[in-house]
């Protein structure tokens, strides 16, 4: 019941959620909200703290990026990401006090071949761990994304699962083997509670 009174929501498994595909091109802010509300009050009564919320607004962001794999498209307010690109929090986070991650983010998929991946990793120092790798699917109604279509990634880890450090730093990478393929990372969001 209480997925179908999200807008925008359907019933299409998503690996990524466990509880169903959300479709956010109907109120992207809404069913984000929507979701992140529900999956607190489920899991925990403290709240998450934020940490990052961004936009992508302008090509001055919370993010990095080589300026040869990444550009800013202000059409579709997001970070057009090429084969190989490696987009990385700007600044470090303290995560040494806290025993809860959460990433929230919107992204699209333009032209990419089928095995295409989003990844999502954590470091510090140069060690990265992987916390979601997101795939194409090969045929409709397969895999975690298909083209053109706006899509929600959501990861979320606790101390123990991952080394939470006082420099941690969380990057996107995009992996396409089609030269001219890109991923457009929409908004993101980072929580963290202790």
């Amino acid at each position: 019941e209480y997925i179908s009174s999200i807008p925008g929501a359907f019933g299409m498994e998503q690996p990524q959620l466990r509880t169903g595909h959300y479709s956010p091109e109907d109120d992207p802010n809404g069913v984000a909200g929507a979701v992140i509300r529900f999956l607190d009050d489920i899991y925990a009564p403290n709240r998450f703290e934020r940490v990052i919320r961004e936009t992508f607004e302008s090509a001055r962001n919370s993010f990095v990026c080589d300026d040869a794999a990444c550009s800013h498209d202000s059409d579709q307010n997001a970070m057009r990401m090429s084969p190989g690109a490696e987009l990385v929090l700007r600044k470090p986070i303290d995560l040494s006090k806290h025993g809860e991650l959460k990433i929230a983010f919107r992204y699209l998929a333009d032209e990419v071949g089928p095995d295409a991946k989003l990844i999502v990793d954590l470091g510090d120092d140069g060690n990265w761990t992987n916390l979601l790798t997101l795939h194409r699917g090969a045929d409709r109604d397969r895999g975690d994304f298909s083209n053109r279509s706006t899509d929600y990634g959501y990861v979320r880890v606790k101390r123990g699962e991952v080394a939470f450090t006082r420099d941690a730093k969380i990057r996107f990478r995009f992996e396409d083997g089609i030269a001219n393929a890109a991923m457009l990372i929409k908004d993101v969001g980072i929580y963290r509670r202790k």
